[in-house]
Order: structure tokens, then sequence, then C-alpha cells
């Protein structure tokens, strides 16, 4: 039995299997063990819908970021990372083509040779592409060791263990970078930032204006 599940509200499926039934290639609803997403916010937590232990995850944007960054298990962390990284990818390369041939077809009916060259010429901070890579180059450039250094650092604190992993590989992975991210900033700083979003939710920011 699937641990990830596309078609209605599966019995209480088998964690083994989680990874690789989310990247069978449907396009239905996510049904997991709900131990699983326990390290959610109650906020996100309260609005999934559940069904005799097991939780919906729904393509929401907010629901994704929040797996990622809260979820300790690994394999639930990559099974939502690659779904949202391939959800209706075929059938949007195609509208994307379109789009981008729309956009140099009106920029060069209005003279420029690119896009890029009429984005810069309404109004933009850079005057040309040249100016443009320079200064993402020189971003780059800037913060490089920096990043290198913490992409290090997240690795050494994954295949240590200490951070409390849910199994899965030493390797560090694109969907290991928002847990690790909070979770050595939550080990430095003795900060829970589940303690502090909270107050950060659209709800309570308007209120706390009015």
């Amino acid at each position: 039995m699937s641990a990830l599940t596309r078609e209605g509200a599966p019995s209480q499926p088998a964690l083994s299997n989680l990874a690789s039934a989310a990247l069978d290639g449907g396009d239905g609803p996510l049904w997991v063990p709900s131990a699983l997403v326990s390290a959610l916010p109650a906020s996100v937590g309260a609005a999934l819908a559940r069904h005799e232990g097991l939780v919906l995850l729904p393509d929401e944007e907010s629901v994704t970021a929040a797996v990622l960054k809260w979820c300790p298990n690994e394999r639930l962390r990559k099974a939502v990372f690659h779904r949202m990284h391939s959800v209706a990818t075929g059938a949007n390369l195609g509208t994307l083509a379109e789009l981008l041939d729309a956009r140099l077809d009106l920029a060069r009916e209005l003279g420029f040779a690119s896009h890029t060259q009429m984005a810069l010429a309404y109004g933009r901070v850079a005057g040309s592409e040249g100016e443009v890579t320079s200064f993402l180059s020189l971003v780059e450039d800037s913060t490089r060791d920096k990043l290198d250094a913490e992409l290090l650092e997240m690795a050494a604190a994954k295949r240590s263990g200490r951070l409390g992993f849910g199994g899965g590989s030493s390797a560090l992975g694109g969907w290991d970078v928002p847990f690790l991210t909070g979770a050595l900033k939550a080990s430095r700083w003795q900060v829970d930032s589940r303690e502090i979003s909270q107050y950060l939710e659209l709800e309570s920011a308007l209120a706390g204006l009015s």
C-alpha cells in the first residue's frame, strides 16, 4: 500500500513508500499520515482536510512552504518538493513559449531588439543589459563564500542527525534547505520562529493595525 496516494482518501499507508509514490506522475490529491505534519504551525494544520488519520496536502504555495520549513521527515519534504517542481510542467511549456514569443513580438513592434531592452528603456534603474549582468555578477561574487559556508554548515548538521531528522539520506537536497535554515537559527538563537510567525499572519497583522 502506498504511503502517498492521489485517488480519494486511502486507508493508513506504509511510510516506506512515501517518496516513490510522490514521483509517480499523478496529479490528484496527496494524502499523508497525520503524524508527518504534526510539526506544522497550528494555523496551517487546522486548515487541512483530514480523514481516518490522514491529511490532505493541497498544491498551494503556503502549504508547500510550511511543509518544507517545519516537517522533519525527509521523505515527506522530498515528495512535496518534487511535486512542487513538476505539477503541470509539461502542460505549461507550450503556454510559456507562447508568452515569450508574444512579448518578443511586442518589443520588436516598438523598435527594440529584445524584451529586455524594452523593459530597461522604461524607467528601470539599470540602463543596459550589460549593467544588469555586471550587477548580478557583483552580487554573486560578494555572497558566494557566505553561501558556500552556510551550505557546508547545513550538510554537516544533517549528517550529525542532531536537528530532528526523521530518516533519509546524508546528502543535502533542495528540500532540506528551508528546514535546516529554520532549525539552525532556532538552535543558535534559541528562538522558535513558529512563536513569532503567529503574530505575522495576515489576520494578526491587520488586527494590530486597527
